[in-house]
């Protein structure tokens, strides 16, 4: 795999909590709906999935009317949406809904649970034609709360909206020119601009004035408040690709991406075990094996992972920072022995916590302590005889809770046990053995002691 193409297709950024690719699937000369990017048909029309990533706890206020449930026809797709039925999608099945504040006709929402939680996706309706259309579809004039950009693993806020609503004014006086992509060698600051009602739009400029935005790319005059702002976004990272680690372990490949782009607290940074040492993209993807520590960037302390197998993940030095490589080679059948390091997580378990109730949705999270140290030692115990699952049943009529176990030095590690028996772990599913879910599984939903 070629470093650069990886990077366009997989990277995210994480900016204020708000996600968008690298790669727009619906910026092309004529901002045409690719329907296989995710699409819902919905009163003749068919409405495109949007890289608008809302927060779980602004979505209620959101959601108007329940249009009904969509069809998973992704495998039958017709372009266009073509002779397919009302709510068929190929997004998957999720409950569809309008979206106060906004026309049924321009933007709806769809909602899904699965076993990381409440998935929110925003569809919106055909092209918008001009940018100036797009911004008033988007309600952003008048609307602005703040921006926020991300500089290495931290995440700031620009609080300047007069000067952030004179931008979005000039925007959508612009003209727009023919679609050019950013390369890695251009100067570009992407930011998200955040809406009061909720809501945001992710955009990008450069120095020499080029902003785009949902498909759509300007170039503004380099004015004095152009200025203004590209130095108030100086800090700002565009393309990260070259400060992000893939390296080999084990004749494995471990990356960077895998993980959200955070930082991780010293707590976590276990042994020192080797350096990178840069190689050629022909090296590294070479078909035999190749020697550990090898990647796309030198002299990068490479660490254990506290609680973790290092056949699953290692810890890597960024500078100030440590952040986390997850084994990407790794077979999803696994024993749960082989992500986490049991023998070190025994030793130094100091308690357990679980919700008292079901917080999906819009109900935050209840924790209660348990103060028996052996209840943690018999999910330890429990964990260790899972059995792995490939392909999971989530039912949203299951109850199910987040379990903690936490350590002496701070650490925690975060479970979902559901009703049924099956766990669920940084998208890793097993399923208990008959003993412990009968006696586990009930402690945790109180209807007996273990």
């Amino acid at each position: 795999m070629r470093w650069k193409v990886a990077m366009a297709g997989l990277l995210a950024l994480i900016i204020g909590g708000v996600g968008y690719l690298a790669f727009d699937y619906q910026h092309n000369k004529e901002h045409m709906i690719i329907d296989w990017a995710g699409a819902v048909k919905h009163q003749g029309e068919v409405y495109s999935y949007t890289n608008m990533e809302l927060k779980q706890a602004e979505i209620k206020s959101l959601l108007g009317k329940k249009l009904g449930k969509s069809i998973d026809n992704y495998d039958d797709w017709k372009e266009g949406g073509k002779d397919m039925p009302e709510l068929a999608s190929t997004y998957g099945v999720m409950d569809i809904y309008t979206m106060k504040g906004y026309p049924e006709s321009q933007r709806i929402i769809g909602l899904r649970e699965d076993f990381n939680g409440l998935e929110i996706a925003v569809f919106e309706k055909e092209d918008p034609g001009t940018i100036a259309r797009l911004l008033d579809n988007y309600r952003v004039a008048r609307n602005i709360r703040n921006a926020t950009y991300q500089v290495k693993y931290e995440t700031r806020t620009m609080d300047d909206t007069v000067l952030l609503e004179k931008f979005v004014s000039k925007l959508g006086d612009s003209k727009e020119r023919s679609a050019t992509y950013f390369s890695e060698e251009t100067e570009t600051k992407n930011f998200v601009i955040h809406l009061e009602d909720g809501t945001n739009v992710a955009l990008a400029m450069d120095g020499n004035g080029f902003v785009t935005v949902a498909g759509f790319e300007v170039q503004l005059k380099k004015d004095a408040m152009f200025e203004k702002m590209y130095k108030a976004l100086a800090d700002a990272e565009g393309d990260m690709s070259g400060e992000y680690v893939q390296m080999k372990y084990g004749n494995q490949d471990y990356a960077e991406w895998g993980e959200p782009r955070r930082a991780l607290p010293i707590t976590m940074v276990g042994q020192q075990i080797g350096t990178t040492k840069k190689v050629s993209e022909e090296a590294f993807n070479d078909e035999g094996k190749v020697p550990d520590f090898h990647a796309n960037v030198a002299g990068k302390n490479v660490f254990h992972a506290k609680m973790y197998n290092p056949a699953y993940k290692l810890v890597v030095e960024q500078g100030d920072d440590f952040v986390m490589l997850t084994n990407n080679s790794m077979d999803m059948s696994v024993k749960f022995g082989e992500l986490l390091n049991f023998r070190e997580i025994d030793a130094t378990v100091e308690g357990i916590k679980y919700e008292s109730a079901q917080s999906w949705l819009f109900v935050e999270q209840d924790f209660q302590d348990v103060a028996n140290l052996e209840v943690a030692k018999k999910l330890i115990s429990a964990l260790e005889r899972a059995k792995p699952l490939q392909n999971p049943v989530y039912s949203a009529s299951v109850d199910k809770r987040h379990v903690v176990l936490k350590m002496l030095d701070g650490n925690e590690l975060e479970f979902l046990v559901q009703e049924d028996g099956i766990i669920a772990f940084e998208n890793n599913y097993f399923e208990l053995a008959e003993q412990d879910r009968k006696s586990y599984v009930e402690y945790i939903l109180e209807k007996k002691n273990i």
